[in-house]
């Protein structure tokens, strides 16, 4: 999430002050690792806040979110037909048709502007207008610390797997039955590895009828991180490798072999 979003942040405790001030400095942050890193301290007895502190700092944050879009689109009605048409996204998506399956973990939904076809699954909820701002916004944690958490009732919320709008049974399905997989743009971080960690151990194991995945990040650096990303949740590259073709296109100085791609899809 970048500085603009949490900076503007209306309310401030002393975990929200500590997440602003890593924005100012490193112009983005990743909310959801932030908030699992502080579970992972507590679970460790290294927390610097109490389980109500994280829990409420939690529900601002994400009640931000709704205010935050609300205010952008407010100011940018237009924002989604203003895409740039010369974009990687934007010719990537066209290329895509009705009978592609896409999950996004995106709040926004531009794809109706650059292909009406499209039928859009929103994991992490959609911008939905109520009540003088977008709501149902899921912000959390993947399950990995919960069995470590000793049930802590302000804790468990943070968890996407107890999270009645989470929409991640059908994504999960998907997965067991797709024979190519598109990833585009996805860290693949730990925080969202419940939607993935069957596939890829099924995968590893000689188990998944999947043959074939592209990913498509912005550069070789991009690539490295997703590469260690998925080293924190036991999913090994090479691994992979060995029951399926595993490729990854470039979007940063798009090139032929990029090119080649998308005229083959």
């Amino acid at each position: 999430m970048k500085s603009e979003f949490i900076n503007g942040s209306r309310y401030e405790n002393p975990f929200i002050k500590e997440l602003k001030n890593e924005c100012e400095e490193k112009n983005w942050i990743d909310l959801e690792l932030a908030f699992r890193n502080e579970i992972e301290n507590y679970i460790l007895r290294k927390n610097k806040y109490t389980p109500t502190n994280i829990n409420t700092s939690w529900q601002t944050i994400t009640n931000n979110m709704g205010l935050y879009f609300k205010k952008f689109f407010d100011t940018k009605p237009n924002a989604y037909e203003r895409m740039k048409k010369d974009s990687c996204a934007y010719h990537f998506y066209k290329k895509l048709d009705k009978h592609d399956k896409i999950y996004t973990f995106n709040y926004t939904n531009p794809y109706q502007f650059i292909n009406k076809e499209l039928s859009v699954q929103h994991v992490h909820g959609e911008l939905v207008f109520l009540n003088d701002f977008y709501r149902d916004l899921i912000l959390g944690v993947d399950k990995g610390l919960y069995d470590k958490i000793n049930k802590e009732k302000y804790l468990v919320p943070l968890f996407k797997e107890y999270n009645s709008r989470c929409k991640d049974s059908a994504l999960i399905t998907k997965l067991s039955q797709t024979t190519e997989l598109i990833i585009w743009g996805h860290s693949l971080g730990i925080t969202d590895s419940d939607y993935f960690r069957d596939f890829f151990n099924n995968l590893t194991e000689g188990n998944s009828r999947c043959k074939c995945i592209s990913i498509i990040t912005k550069n070789k650096q991009a690539r490295d991180t997703i590469v260690e990303s998925l080293k924190t949740w036991d999913v090994y590259l090479d691994k992979l490798k060995v029951n399926c073709l595993i490729h990854f296109y470039y979007t940063e100085n798009t090139n032929e072999e990029y090119n080649q791609f998308l005229s083959n899809l």
